[in-house]
């Protein structure tokens, strides 16, 4: 199935949600990824396939490491996007819990809205195909970071952040042989426009070639209590 891909049933996001116990505030990162394997979208079946992935339980895990005990990663949820074109669609859906409590050492002084920023960078000059994603983070900044910016030395830069870097570039259409197997052999990683979708333009969704860090602390204000 050739790129650029305009069918919205290839199409897939997958949402990572917890909780920061204390303040019982809850963070969502969503993810979509294009389809390739067959001319049909995938089922609910298949999407499960994927969140039992080996692929899935090493991005919860490197997930864990962005948060102290306080934090909670509880579930991971694949669907698929609805079609603006076709409101009788209908899109698959899974759901997979996870209980995973963070592993972050240190304390939990930091703000709930203090956010590390991912970029997902892709093949296309187009505004709309710039990708950010605002992770979860609950520990102690005196120890991460320096003058508002990450500590690019710390375990927390160097170990936490990469492993979800590590495993993002793991699903990139650019991956090659390094791509991530079994259930997830077939998606790539892409930054998906709903406001284009919408609009009916083509593209829609534009293929992730890099996922990369900010250096810069966050403060996302929707996270506060």
């Amino acid at each position: 199935m050739a790129w650029p891909g305009v069918e919205p049933k290839d199409f897939i996001a997958i949402q990572l949600g917890g909780t920061f116990l204390a303040s019982g505030q809850q963070w969502r990162n969503t993810f979509h990824f294009w389809c390739h394997d067959t001319a049909d979208s995938p089922s609910a079946a298949e999407l499960k396939d994927m969140l039992d992935s080996a692929w899935m339980s090493d991005l919860v895990t490197a997930y864990q490491g962005l948060m102290s005990g306080d934090g909670t990663i509880d579930g991971v949820l694949a669907r698929g996007i609805s079609d603006p074109a076709d409101p009788s669609y209908i899109p698959p859906e899974a759901f997979k819990a996870f209980s995973s409590v963070g592993v972050l050492g240190g304390g939990t002084d930091a703000p709930t809205a203090i956010s590390p920023l991912l970029k997902i960078n892709t093949d296309s000059a187009q505004r709309s195909a710039h990708g950010h994603v605002f992770l979860p983070y609950r520990g102690t900044l005196s120890t991460d970071s320096n003058n508002n910016n990450w500590d690019t030395a710390a375990s927390f830069w160097t170990s936490s952040l990469a492993g979800i870097v590590t495993q993002l570039n793991k699903v990139l259409y650019t991956a090659g042989g390094g791509h991530a197997s079994g259930a997830v052999t077939d998606i790539d990683l892409v930054v998906y426009s709903r406001a284009r979708h919408i609009r009916a333009e083509t593209p829609f969704a534009f293929r992730a070639t890099a996922v990369t860090r900010s250096p810069k602390v966050r403060y996302l204000r929707s996270r506060q209590p």
